[in-house]
């Protein structure tokens, strides 16, 4: 995006998803430049935290192609903001927040990822030491994850 700082919020986090998962961002596949909208915050003209619902399945931020695309009882006077989905994703996982894309399809679930993101946070914080297999584990959990969201998006068009 040539509109926006080079900077994310979570440049200087420990616990930033490319920190963890070096090749995050090329597990996404073609997919990770695609554009989206959300409601929510930006810094650094970037976004930082989507707006999110509490669903049956969990804290809910809504993206979609050209819209938002949440549900009309989902109301919210925060602005629009454009982010890729790479993006999206990175602020979900320290986030534990579920990306619905157009309205009802769930392609990335923080809550479930927050399973691997706190024991390597507290690996990395030196807080409750992994063995490197159980971090080895942890990461791979993340990585199939995020595998996973190209699936969950066929057909979309880049």
């Amino acid at each position: 995006m040539t509109d926006a700082d080079p900077r994310f919020w979570s440049d200087d986090f420990d616990m930033d998803l490319p920190k963890i998962i070096p090749d995050a961002k090329q597990l996404l596949g073609e997919h990770a430049d695609l554009q989206l909208y959300t409601h929510g915050s930006k810094t650094f003209g970037r976004l930082n935290h989507p707006v999110v619902w509490n669903t049956e399945i969990g804290l809910v931020a809504y993206f979609g192609r050209s819209s938002p695309m949440k549900p009309a009882m989902s109301y919210t006077d925060r602005e629009i903001v454009r982010c890729t989905l790479w993006e999206a994703v990175r602020d979900a996982w320290a986030h534990t927040i579920i990306v619905v894309f157009e309205g009802s399809n769930p392609i990335w679930d923080g809550s479930k990822t927050y399973k691997q993101f706190e024991p390597i946070m507290y690996h990395i914080r030196g807080w409750r030491p992994l063995s490197d297999a159980d971090l080895g584990k942890h990461k791979d959990k993340v990585r199939m994850r995020l595998e996973l969201v190209p699936h969950f998006l066929q057909g979309v068009k880049v």
